[in-house]
């Protein structure tokens, strides 16, 4: 086959000519029958199963209703009557503490509440753990306010005030053994297990006692206080410079520690 080319400036063989294919228009807005859901069964089902979609809506909204509505009837005219409603407005009516104790005091008797104190056993804290401690905590303090007049750093005196002092160290925490849980002080209107009450005022009573006793020197004392407030612990309130613009300057006379 012989070669040539149109010119001297012509390539020998020319560029393919490409042909363009036709892009497809794709019309917007038409849908195919499955994605419009057309057909003999949606015409006839969508229009009941919508109603009875509203139906049940309205129904729960109506049932939800009635039930606020009787335990509205069921507080006003039934549980909140007599001697307990009284005790109730002697409670609201109270312009100090120690009145709205009383009046709390009145109440929990009137409901039975101190038959619940009594009972040791609770599953929101550990019950065991707490009267073994109390009953410790008590022997060993009995037995340091028996020797107090013993300065000497030995025999039973000493023994006493340091296994005191180990107890007493061990039970001041946040929610020891479950006695903070909010489980705890909810079931009445003053007070909680007087096992854990005990326990508490038990604690209260032993701190005192260590950080008056002259049984033990003043730097074991600082150091006992010094660990004792690390596990206890402290609430802080951490707060960004413009929340801490705006508390100062709407409370101008407290001071915020930022760390």
């Amino acid at each position: 086959m012989f070669i040539t080319a149109q010119n001297d400036w012509a390539p020998v063989n020319e560029k393919p000519k490409h042909r363009r294919r036709k892009r497809k228009k794709i019309s917007v807005g038409r849908r195919t029958i499955d994605e419009t859901r057309e057909g003999y069964l949606y015409d006839l089902l969508k229009w009941p199963f919508l109603i009875s979609v509203v139906l049940w809506i309205i129904g729960l909204g109506a049932a939800y209703l009635a039930t606020r509505f009787y335990i509205y009837l069921y507080e006003h005219y039934i549980t909140w009557t007599g001697r307990r409603e009284r005790l109730r407005r002697a409670m609201r009516a109270s312009s100090n503490y120690r009145d709205w104790v009383l009046a709390a005091k009145e109440m929990d008797a009137y409901l039975g509440n101190e038959h619940w104190k009594e009972e040791n056993e609770y599953a929101y804290y550990d019950s065991k753990t707490v009267r073994r401690v109390y009953e410790q905590i008590l022997r060993h303090r009995k037995a340091a306010e028996k020797n107090a007049g013993d300065q000497s750093t030995k025999g039973g005196s000493r023994q006493a005030i340091e296994s005191l002092k180990a107890l007493t160290e061990a039970c001041v925490k946040n929610n020891f053994v479950g006695v903070e849980n909010p489980r705890l002080y909810s079931q009445t209107y003053y007070g909680t297990k007087n096992l854990v009450q005990h326990f508490i005022d038990q604690v209260g009573e032993s701190t005192l006692f260590l950080m008056n006793s002259r049984q033990l020197p003043f730097d074991e004392k600082r150091s006992l206080f010094k660990r004792m407030h690390a596990n206890f612990g402290r609430t802080a309130l951490c707060l960004s410079g413009g929340a801490v613009s705006i508390f100062s300057s709407c409370l101008p006379p407290f001071q915020f520690y930022i760390t």
